[in-house]
Parts: structure tokens; C-alpha cells; sequence
């Protein structure tokens, strides 16, 4: 369950000192963190026309154009794929519908074929491929079936609601969509039966909604023509008729509504044997005793005012009634309040006990809100809480005030006293009082109630000074006030107003659209959504087909979340957004947020104008600011992942001058540590917790993208990129050797967090081609990237960094070459891509002989491994560098050995060695990632001598260290390893638990192979249980996953097999012969000894089921180097090659495969040539 949380209150006892640039920030006020908003990519010039014969439009405006799709099984697929936009329809659904029971040997390539024939057709067409079938990409309403459905769902809604002309606009252009009989192209085929009567009735259903509501717009008699015609089609349709009779009754015709109703019981009675509905039946009395039609909603009665009592009007007028009645000016709500709940049980707690409470945040973050609903909570609470304030609660909008002496003034209105009146009364009294404030203090003494000082921050010091002297002088005066900065004087309790609590991108990707929508954030938005767009939903259930509800579909969950994110969860922020649902959807809402000033101009018309428009309130802050405080705002904009007072100063004063800014926007860099307390004070910069370089300061996205606007207007933005470049490169130059030693931890997490920095600065160096600066930056975060598994964004950065022209150090750009590689070759399994880095890096590195960097040396290992496999060289190579200086280098080199050696199935004695000696050394260096691959080694080749305890025993040891470096992709990898020595000991339960923990990690990961390396383990799991039909369908949706992808020829390898495996125990040996075929080929080319020996196995098994257990004995001698792994395929093939050859035939036959070595698997296995990828059976 999501719990709102809040933030303690923050009491002040004393004002701090002022400076030139403001109040010293507190410290303490607790803070949300900074998030990042990606915009979607979407396609919506496509539109599909089902409400009759197929019609596909593309482009609008003048460039509109109707697209012909030709041919039968062609608009099939495209109605198939209509039906359920922006979901996977599954390849089985796809098949069926195309085919029917007849479909072809190969259908999933026959589909993959139309679904290319489609795209073409389409030019533009997002059809996507997913693991377990296709997607059209794109939004709901691009169908028209959709459209409809949904707008009859809102005219219906609208009807219910009493707004019968917006109901009857909205269900004409529902039914305006038909063209004809829906899905014409289809309408005979199976699938689509159960569509098109579903749709028929919506359409009637449609009709009879927009009859209702016409007739309540008092147009009966020109209905009935349209309603006999309706009839007579469908006499036997109660709703039909009962619309008829309301008409005929309304137009002053109650015999012929009294006919109509007779017929349709006559007809009833004949064909049916029934009698009409009890509905019906009422509505035939109504006519019957002549009473009117059906009569329009009630009107509410209206809420009587209450009137003073005559003692209370000749009293003078204080605003309070003298008999303790209480009295308010706080308006009634407009909307509904969302998301503050606790906080407003929060404050009316500290108003209780504190009699000035400031609630403090940055525009459009609620304070207003809050404050009202807190003192009518106060005013309406009953019992001890009315009795607290007997004279009421007043709110006092100082927004409009601009002078300092208008404050008083302010609040004598708001309390609807006339200060001529107090006057007159004190002098009575023989008191003569010249000072506003002191008249208004003498009004209020004696009085309990509570003032609501709404947005103080303008006016700061008489906003202050006026509160400090009421509360001295009203001993039961209370204050709650409003400001983007605390008052700052003695006794003032802080509440700090935050954003919204948002819903993390993880559960837009899943679209839990019940989990997401217990944020509050989310909440407000879809609150303020409906009250512009009725019916508006985060999603809603799909009807497959069959017309069935299949669940949720993901509607606009994904939008909606970026849309918060995006807006830091401001509530002011999030109901302008929503506003924009008046004319446009959320996605398109989501892809507009970059030019936010200019969307987000929707408020409400009474508002103040600073409310208006995003633009005018952040605006209104940055006008309260001085010069230096507007310098540091913009130019903190420059970063994108928040900021260390050290970084500030760095950017923003020290390096701007030599970076090229202007002398007279210089900052002095003293003076930046008060500059950003002020502006953590004027609510303009959010302080984190502290870290190992101090505390760290965020902008919210809003405020940051203002400041780059006036960071473009003062002619900054370039020297401030230059400037923020160079510093985050020394960041990641002085990291980037650490990460190789035992502080590598404190490292890491130094880059983690000044990830967003480091990549901001990259990528503005690559943009602007700046060659020296992108090469540096890619060669310092290259092992960055490895470590924390950013792959693919590494790779792909560094690629563009070294593509630019321009000079870079050949040193640097070898280093951040073959780092590269790396990354692309285990991000992407880019061998191509790999190999051509690698070159070029080995050509830079033969410029600067004898460099001291530890990658360089193991370079040229590196390019005969991703050029011919793991074989003879490469482990040459890596043995080349076992005496190099560097501890680190030589070290790794000894575990590349290793794996070399087990890849290839050879020298495993030595690679034990080699391995245990890495682990030593990496031990005594600190270095955790070297240390759990040391471990990985040693434990696959525990597993190959058979101690599978011990291998084991490495495996947790490298699982611990890897999650210390929370890496999960290696965390995901070593636990899948567990899962495999658990199977070998027989430990089933641990095996199960080891795969859950790999399963999350590979979610976290999102790497598909390590995914689908999950789905294959679980799927093997069930075959050694004897669930084949789960086995079945997890062995095809993991393969699915990947056949189509670039991947490892290891992996592919693995995915065929385990395919392979299943077919055989399902009696399918020619597909299994094929799957076997293309799985040993890529097994050979990848020269992963293993890997092949476990693809033999599959194949004496397929052989042992043709008859051929001889051959099978043969395969199962070249599996020599699995034969002690504890492979149960391979014991369980054995088993039956040995009792049906007897063991002496068995022996010989298995001696001759002894003599085979791997690399003529190929020539042992005898199977026809099959190339990558072999067709994927379908899951029947």
C-alpha cells in the first residue's frame, strides 16, 4: 500500500541574520528527488477506418491521403492488429485469424512476410515485433471503432450528468464515423463475428442515447419520423419503442405513444410468449393517468443564507458575530482536494500548538490550497477544534498588494471591518491610535480566530513585521501563512509544501495502472483530466475478439506518468497540463513538455495572473530576486543532475570568466555558498542530503528550463557548456583509475550520482564538435559503463565521440576505442561493430608505444577474440600479459586466460591456476568486480571437474560482490550460474531461488538476453518435472525474445537447443533436426566448447529416438568436457544409449567419439547445413 508521507515541521526560534543575498538556508527540510523526463516517440498520421469497408488515411491537412491495402490476408492482418491498438496481439491470434484452422508449414515466417508486405504497404505503418507476437503503435483513437466506442462511453456519461446537448453532440459524432457495416473486408470470418455484433449494438445503443438526449433538448416531434423507421426495423426492441412513446407523449400525441406500445405487447406476446419490462410497463401507466413526461433532473433547493441576529448587525462590524457565532470569507471549493490529505491534518496539528505557521514551497506547489483547506478543516471540525477558534478563520490574499503600508489595509478588508469605525470606537474610548497596525491589533484583542496570510513572499519584511506585532499585541490571534520563503522571526514554525508524491517509470513500463494511480500526483491529474474530458480514463478494459474482457489495456498510463515526472509533481504544473485534455490527448501533452512555457498556458480565467500560466509563476519569483541570485539560477541550470556547492562555484564563478562569459555577469566566487542558501530560502533550489562532497542542491525541472531561457537571453548558454564540460571531464579523469582499486565503491558512486552531468556534458561536447573533449570524456567513463552495465548508452556515446573529426591523444582515443567495444560487443553483441573499434584502436595505439594505461596491453586479446572467437591467439595473447607492471592488467589477463582456456576446453589445470592467482591479487587490490569474475572462472571450472559444492560456493561469493557494485546484469549472470550448480547437486528448492533472484535482477537489467536466459532456465525446470506444456510455452515465448535479434551465437545456440529439446520430448524430430542444425553451426562459429558439447547432447538424443543409438553413444564420447557437470539430459541419453547397445557396444561407440575433438562436431553430428535463424515452431 502507497502511504502518503510528509515532512516534519522545521521550527525556527529566532530570524537569521540577512545578507546581501537573503536568509541562510535552515538545512533539514526533506526533499523529493530529481527526476528525468523522456518523451515518447509515436506515430499519429496514421488513421484506420473499420466502421465499414478498410480505409487507411495518412498525413492530414492537405497533405491527407488514402492509402489502398491490397490484398485479402493483408487487411485482415492490419483490421487483426486495429482491433487492439497499441497492445501485443499474440502470433497464435494472428495465425488463426489469418488462416483459420488451415494455416500454413510455415506460418510464423509466412506471417513475418505479410507483416513486411504491410509495413511497405503502409509507408509509416508502427507495427511493432514483441516477443510473443505484434503491435501497432499507436494511439487508440487512430481507429475509428475505438474513437467510437469511446466517445459513445463519454456521450453516455454526459447524459447521465443532466448535459443533454453535449450528450447529443458527442454520440452525433460517435455515429458520424460509420461508413458502412464494420469490419466489411472480415465481417464472415470467425473472429470477427463476435466484433461486429458487438459494434452493431454500441451503434443502436449509440442511437437511442442520442434520441434520449435530443428529446430532453425538446425536439420530439421531429424525432419521430427517425424513431417509427427505428421500430418498425426492430419491433421486438423495448428501449426503441419506450423512446418512441416519450416522444409521441412529449409532442402531445399520448394515443399513438399508447399504440405503440400496445403493438410491441402484441408482438411479444405472439413470438415470444412474454410480456413487456416492468420499465415499460410504468411508462404505459404514466401516459395512461396523463401525467407529464419524463420530467427534466431535479434542481438542488437553494442553501438558505444565514441572517445576523439584530444584535449582531448593530454591533460594529467585525467580521465576527458577537454571540460566538463564527463567520468566514474562505470560498467554498471548486474542485476536489487531492494528494494533501495528511498534510493538511498535518498543519491543523502545528496550528493548534504554534500561533504563526508558514507553509513554505516554490510556485504552483499548493500552499494556497493547503492553507484554505486547512482552516476550513479547523472551522468545521467540531467539538474542542470549533472552540479553538470561536471568531473564525479569514483569509487575507496579499498577492495584489505592492506597498508595504497597504498590509494592514489588507487585512481590514478581508475581515470586512471599516477602519473608520474601530477609529471612532477607540476614540471613544479616550485611545487615539495613528498606526493601522495598532488600530487593527486593538480590533483583535481580546478575539480568537485565525488570519491566513496568502503569498507573503513579495513583501517579505512588512508581511513579517506586521505578523510579529499582531501576535505580541493578540494573544488569541493566529497566523497561517504563505510564502515561497520563511518570515523568518522568532516562534515560526516551517512547513515545507512539496510536490507530489510520484509514480516511478518502472510502473509506467509495466503500466499497473492500480499502482500507479495510488500517487498522488497521478491522482490530480486524472482528477482534473475527467473534469475537462468526462469519461476520461488511465486505461481501460480491452475487448479482445471474442468479447471477452481480457484486462487492462495501457491506456494512457505511461503518458500520464512522464507528464508528472515532468513536471516534478507541482499540482498548479500538473492541472495546467491537464487542461490541455480539452484538444489534445496525453501522449500528445508528454511530447510537447520540452516547450512547457508555451503549453502550459491554460488556467483558470479568475485566477490571478501569475496563476495563469506556467510561465508567469515561475516569472513572478525570478522579478523577487536580486542580480546575483538571478546569475547563479540560470547558470545552475546548466546541470542536469543536481550540483555540490564546489561544483557551483567551479562552473558558475571560477571557470565561467576563462570559459568565455562576460565580466559583468561575473559572481564572486565567495559569495556562492550564501547565494545558495537564498536560494534554497526562496524556495527556487532544493537541498539533498549530504554526500561525501557535501550537501547537494537540485532545481526542479520547471525552474531549470526557465533558467536555460534566460540563460539563451543573456548569451551564456555556450560558455557556461564549455565551462560545466571541462570540470565534469576532470570529474571522471581523477575517477576513472579509482575505479580499479579498493575505493572503487566510493568512486562509483561518485560518477552515479554525477551520472546525468557527465553525460550532459558529453553530449554537448559531442553536439557542438568538440573531438578532444568527447574522446576524454569517453575514455574516462569507459569502465564506468562496464561496470554499472550502461552498455549500450556507453557504447553508443563513445562511438559518436570518436566519429567526430578533429584532433583527440592517440593514447585517449585507443583506450576509449577498445572500451567501446567492449561495451558494444556485451551491450549489443555488435561483433561487427566490435572488430572495426578495435582496429581503429589498435592503429591509435601503435602511435604511443609503451603506454602505462592497463586496457592498452590487452587490446590486441581483445580484437583476435571478437575476430575469431576465444581460441589459441586470443589465449596466447591474454598469456602475453601475465608480467606486465600493473597489478590490475596482469591480473585480469590471468582470468581472460581462464575463460579462454574453458571456452575452448583445454589447459584447464593451468586456468585454474591462472584464475586462483587473479583472485589473489584482486583480494589484496580491493577490487571487487576483477574479484567476483575471478570467482566466476574458478567456479565454472569447478562445475567442469564435477565439485559442484564448490563452484557453488564461488558462484554466492561473486553474486555478493557484484550486488555491492550493483551491477545486476553480472549479479543476473552469476545467479543464473548458481541456478545450474544447484540443479547438479540435486537441490531443486535452491535452484527455484536462485532463479527468482535472477529473474529480478534481469527486470532490473532489461537486457533481453538475460531475460530470456531466465525464461529457458524456468522452462527447463518444467521438462525435468515432466510439465511439458509449460515447458512448451516458456521455452517459445523466451526464444521468441530473441531468435529475430542480434545476439551471441552462444546464446542463439542455447535458445535452439532448449527449443529443440522440447520438440523432440513432444515427437517433433524433423523441426527438432532443423533447430539442431542452425544451433550447432552457431555453437562451432562462437568456438565455445561447451556450448557445442551441450548441443551434441540434444543431438544423440534426437538420434537415440531414430533408432540410431550407436550414433547416439558416438556424440555422447565428443561430450567428454560436460561429462561431470551433472547435465541431466546427458545422464538421462546415456542411460538409454547404454540399455539399448548393451555396455560393451555402448563403450566402443563412445571411445570412437572420444577420438572426435569438438571442432568437427559439424562432420560427428552429420546434419544438413541449416542458416541462422531456422524457423520457430508456433506454440500450438
Amino acid at each position: 500500500m502507497i502511504v502518503e508521507t510528509s515532512v516534519p515541521s522545521i521550527p525556527i526560534n529566532r530570524r537569521p541574520v540577512r545578507g546581501k543575498h537573503g536568509p541562510r538556508a535552515n538545512g533539514g527540510v526533506s526533499v523529493i528527488a530529481s527526476t528525468r523526463w523522456i518523451v515518447g516517440r509515436q506515430n499519429r498520421g496514421v488513421q484506420i477506418c473499420v466502421l465499414g469497408p478498410l480505409e487507411v488515411r495518412t498525413g492530414s491537412g492537405v497533405r491527407a491521403e488514402t492509402v489502398d491495402v491490397g490484398g485479402s490476408r493483408l487487411r485482415t492482418l492490419l483490421i487483426l492488429l486495429a482491433l487492439d491498438p497499441g497492445r501485443t496481439v499474440t502470433t497464435q491470434r494472428l495465425v488463426a485469424g489469418l488462416w483459420g484452422d488451415e494455416p500454413p508449414a510455415a506460418a510464423v515466417g509466412a506471417l513475418q512476410a505479410l507483416v513486411s508486405r504491410l509495413r511497405r504497404a503502409v509507408p509509416g505503418l508502427p507495427v511493432e515485433f514483441r516477443a510473443a507476437g505484434y503491435r501497432l503503435a499507436v494511439e487508440p483513437d487512430a481507429v475509428d471503432a475505438v474513437r467510437f466506442e469511446r466517445l459513445v462511453g463519454d456521450g453516455r456519461e454526459a447524459l447521465r450528468l443532466g448535459d443533454a446537448a453535449r450528450a447529443a453532440a458527442t454520440l452525433r459524432s460517435a455515429l458520424d464515423l460509420w461508413r458502412g457495416p464494420p469490419l466489411a473486408d472480415v465481417a464472415e470470418a470467425p473472429f470477427a463475428r463476435a466484433v461486429v455484433a458487438r459494434l452493431e449494438e454500441r451503434r443502436l445503443a449509440a442511437v437511442e442515447d442520442r434520441l434520449a438526449a435530443e428529446l430532453r433538448l425538446g425536439a420530439a416531434a421531429d424525432l419521430i419520423p427517425e424513431l417509427r423507421e427505428l421500430v418498425a426495423a426492430d419491433p421486438a426492441r423495448e428501449s426503441l419503442t419506450a423512446v418512441l412513446m416519450r416522444a409521441l407523449h412529449a409532442a402531445g400525441r399520448p394515443g399513438a405513444a399508447l399504440d405503440a406500445y400496445e403493438r410491441l405487447r402484441a408482438r411479444l406476446a405472439d413470438d415470444l410468449g412474454a410480456d413487456p419490462s416492468a420499465e415499460l410497463r410504468e411508462l404505459h401507466i404514466t401516459i395512461l393517468r396523463g401525467e407529464p413526461g419524463q420530467a427534466d433532473p431535479a434542481t438542488p433547493a437553494p442553501v438558505p443564507v444565514p441572517v445576523p441576529s439584530p444584535a449582531a448587525a448593530a454591533a460594529p462590524d467585525l467580521g465576527v458575530r458577537l454571540d460566538g457565532g463564527r463567520r468566514t470569507n474562505l470560498r467554498a471549493a471548486l474542485t476536489s482536494f487531492v494528494g494533501r490529505s495528511r498534510d493538511a491534518d498535518m498543519v491543523q496539528r502545528l496550528v493548534r500548538e504554534a500561533r504563526l505557521v508558514t507553509l513554505v514551497g516554490p510556485g504552483g506547489a499548493g500552499k494556497t490550497r493547503l492553507a484554505v483547506e486547512t482552516a476550513r478543516r479547523l472551522l468545521d471540525g467540531g467539538g474542542e477544534q470549533a472552540g479553538h477558534l470561536p471568531d473564525g478563520a479569514w483569509l487575507v490574499e496579499l498577492a495584489p498588494v505592492t506597498a508595504a503600508a497597504d498590509v494592514p489595509q489588507a487585512v481590514f478588508a478581508a475581515l470586512g471591518l471599516r477602519e473608520q469605525v474601530v477609529l471612532n470606537a477607540l476614540r471613544m474610548r479616550g485611545v487615539s491610535e495613528d498606526d493601522p497596525t495598532q488600530r487593527l491589533t486593538a480590533a483583535l484583542a481580546g478575539r480568537r480566530l485565525l488570519l491566513v496570510l496568502d503569498n507573503c513572499e513579495h513583501l517579505l519584511d512588512p508581511a513579517a513585521a506586521f505578523a510579529e506585532e499582531v501576535l505580541g499585541a493578540c494573544p488569541g490571534v493566529r497566523i497561517l501563512a504563505t510564502s515561497r520563503e520563511p518570515l523568518a522571526i522568532t516562534g515560526e514554525t516551517l512547513w515545507p509544501v512539496e510536490p507530489l508524491a510520484l509514480p516511478p517509470m518502472e510502473l509506467a513500463a509495466l503500466a499497473d495502472t492500480e499502482s500507479v494511480s495510488r500517487y498522488a500526483a497521478v491522482r490530480l491529474f486524472t482528477d482534473r483530466a475527467m473534469a475537462v474530458r468526462p469519461g476520461f480514463q488511465l486505461a481501460a478494459a480491452a475487448v479482445p475478439a471474442n468479447g471477452g474482457v481480457s484486462g487492462a489495456a495501457d491506456g494512457h498510463v505511461a503518458s500520464v506518468v512522464r507528464i508528472c515526472r515532468a513536471l516534478d509533481g507541482m499540482p498548479l504544473a500538473i492541472e495546467l497540463a491537464a487542461a490541455r485534455l480539452r484538444a489534445m490527448t496525453p501522449e500528445q501533452v508528454a511530447a510537447r513538455l520540452d516547450d512547457r512555457f508555451r503549453l502550459l498556458t491554460s488556467g483558470s480565467r479568475t485566477a490571478l495572473p501569475r496563476h495563469r500560466t506556467l510561465e508567469a509563476v515561475v516569472a513572478w519569483s525570478w522579478d523577487l530576486l536580486d542580480e546575483p541570485e538571478r546569475v547563479l539560477w540560470r547558470r545552475l541550470s546548466i546541470f542536469r543532475g543536481g550540483v555540490t556547492p564546489a561544483s557551483a562555484r567551479a562552473v558558475c564563478a571560477d571557470a565561467f570568466t576563462s570559459a568565455g562569459g562576460d565580466p559583468a555577469g561575473r559572481l564572486d566566487p565567495d559569495d556562492v555558498p550564501d547565494l545558495l542558501a537564498a536560494l534554497v530560502e526562496k524556495s527556487l533550489l532544493v537541498r539533498g542530503a549530504d554526500g561525501p562532497d557535501g550537501p547537494r542542491y537540485r532545481q526542479l525541472e520547471t525552474i531549470r528550463e526557465y533558467g536555460l531561457h534566460r540563460l539563451d537571453a543573456a548569451g551564456e548558454r555556450e560558455a557556461l557548456r564549455a565551462a560545466h564540460a571541462a570540470h565534469y571531464l576532470r570529474v571522471a579523469e581523477v575517477a576513472e583509475p579509482r575505479l580499479r582499486a579498493r575505493d572503487q565503491l566510493l568512486w562509483l558512486g561518485r560518477l552515479a550520482v554525477e551520472q546525468d552531468n557527465l553525460h550532459a556534458a558529453l553530449r554537448g561536447a559531442i553536439r557542438v564538435g568538440d573531438a578532444a573533449t568527447a574522446v576524454r570524456m569517453s575514455s574516462a567513463l569507459g569502465w564506468y559503463w562496464w561496470l554499472r552495465g550502461r552498455k549500450l548508452e556507453g557504447s553508443q556515446l563513445a562511438e559518436a565521440a570518436l566519429a567526430l573529426p578533429g584532433d583527440a591523444p592517440a593514447e585517449t582515443r585507443a583506450v576509449a576505442g577498445t572500451l567501446a567495444a567492449l561495451n558494444a560487443f556485451d551491450g549489443f553483441a555488435d561483433l561487427d561493430g566490435a572488430r572495426r573499434l578495435l582496429l581503429e584502436a589498435v592503429h591509435s595505439a601503435d602511435e604511443v608505444p609503451g603506454s602505462e594505461h592497463p586496457m592498452l596491453p590487452l587490446m590486441r586479446g581483445f580484437y583476435l577474440m571478437v575476430s575469431d572467437g576465444v581460441g589459441e591467439q586470443a589465449r596466447a595473447a591474454f598469456q602475453s600479459c601475465f608480467e606486465l607492471p600493473d597489478v590490475w592488467a596482469r591480473s585480469i589477463s590471468r582470468v581472460l586466460f581462464a575463460f579462454a582456456s574453458v571456452n575452448s576446453g583445454d589447459h584447464l589445470d593451468e586456468a585454474a591456476t591462472r584464475a586462483s592467482e587473479a583472485r589473489v591479487a584482486f583480494e589484496a587490490l580491493g577490487e571487487r568486480w576483477g574479484l567476483a569474475i575471478s570467482y566466476g572462472a574458478l567456479g565454472e571450472l569447478a562445475g567442469l571437474r564435477g565439485d559442484h559444492a564448490m563452484a557453488l560456493e564461488y558462484y554466492q561469493r561473486a553474486t555478493v560482490l557484484t550486488a555491492e557494485l550493483d551491477s545486476n546484469e553480472d549479479s543476473g549472470q552469476f545467479q543464473m550460474n548458481l541456478v545450474g550448480a544447484a540443479l547438479a547437486l540435486g537441490d531443486i528448492p535452491r535452484a527455484r531461488a536462485a532463479l527468482a533472484d535472477a529473474r529480478r535482477s534481469a527486470e532490473l537489467a532489461g537486457t533481453a538476453e538475460l531475460l530470456s536466459s531466465v525464461a529457458l532456465a524456468e522452462a527447463d525446470l518444467a521438462r525435468l518435472e515432466g510439465d511439458l506444456p509449460r515447458a512448451r510455452r516458456l521455452v517459445r515465448e523466451a526464444a521468441a525474445g530473441v531468435w529475430f535479434r542480434r545476439s551471441a551465437p552462444q546464446f542463439r545456440s542455447i535458445a535452439a537447443t532448449a527449443v529443440a529439446v522440447v520438440e523432440i520430448a513432444e515427437g517433433h524430430l524433423d523441426t527438432a533436426r532443423q533447430l539442431l542444425a542452425a544451433a550447432l553451426g552457431e555453437a562451432v562459429r562462437s568456438t565455445d566448447a561447451p556450448i557445442t558439447a551441450k548441443v551434441l547432447v540434444a543431438v544423440a538424443d534426437l538420434a537415440l529416438c531414430e533408432g540410431e543409438a550407436d550414433h547416439a553413444a558416438e556424440l555422447l564420447g565428443a561430450c567428454g568436457l560436460i561429462s561431470r557437470t551433472g547435465d541431466r539430459d546427458l545422464a538421462r541419453v546415456e542411460a538409454a544409449a547404454r540399455a539399448g547397445l548393451g555396455e560393451p557396444a555402448f563403450a566402443a561407440a563412445r571411445a570412437r567419439g572420444e577420438a572426435v575433438p569438438l571442432s568437427q562436431a559439424l562432420e560427428l553430428a552429420a546434419l544438413p547445413p541449416v542458416a541462422w535463424p531456422p524457423p520457430l515452431p508456433d506454440s500450438p
